[in-house]
């Protein structure tokens, strides 16, 4: 609070990068609600602000929040990046929607020029597993994406195996073989 008073008596609480940070600061002591209304208070948001509150709220049990938010950031024309498809898949998995998640990713990754990086297939590799093998398309397809990326890693084999053990069949395994 005290940086946040340190803004508004210099005369930089309007400003788009010190309101993004001040945002940020309050997301990651867990004072959501505090973001959450500077956020609303903003003048103008950026990239950075969105990414913040949208990153933000999952952490602190606020997932509906951080979806409600990311539909908003697209109504406002933001066009999404690698961070916010990360907010997102994170914020369905903090409140258990995995499909939905999913579904934005692949209705995301269709429009969007950004190719999604190692984090981004980690995550949805972990959704697709939460899924109970309801997502073979996309998982099969994060799999690839990871084998692609980085075969030597470990964690890909760990995420791939509890994603194939919870599927229903073993057709993902056979996209790899």
């Amino acid at each position: 609070m005290e940086v946040h008073a340190c803004s508004i008596r210099a005369c930089l609480e309007s400003d788009v990068v010190v309101g993004s940070a001040l945002i940020e600061m309050y997301s990651k002591c867990g004072r959501v609600d505090y973001a959450s209304r500077f956020f609303e208070l903003m003048p103008s948001r950026n990239v950075y602000s969105w990414n913040s509150m949208i990153s933000g709220c999952p952490r602190h049990g606020h997932g509906h929040k951080a979806l409600k938010l990311f539909e908003r950031m697209k109504l406002h024309g933001q066009p999404p990046d690698h961070v916010e498809f990360m907010g997102t898949l994170s914020a369905c998995n903090h409140v258990d929607l995995v499909d939905e998640g999913l579904e934005h990713f692949n209705s995301m990754s269709d429009r969007t020029p950004m190719e999604p990086n190692i984090l981004i297939w980690w995550t949805v590799s972990g959704a697709c597993g939460r899924a109970n093998g309801r997502n073979t398309d996309i998982g099969g397809k994060a799999g690839e994406m990871l084998m692609e990326l980085e075969p030597q890693n470990a964690v890909n084999y760990v995420l791939l195996s509890n994603m194939y053990a919870s599927g229903k069949s073993g057709k993902m395994w056979q996209r790899l073989g």
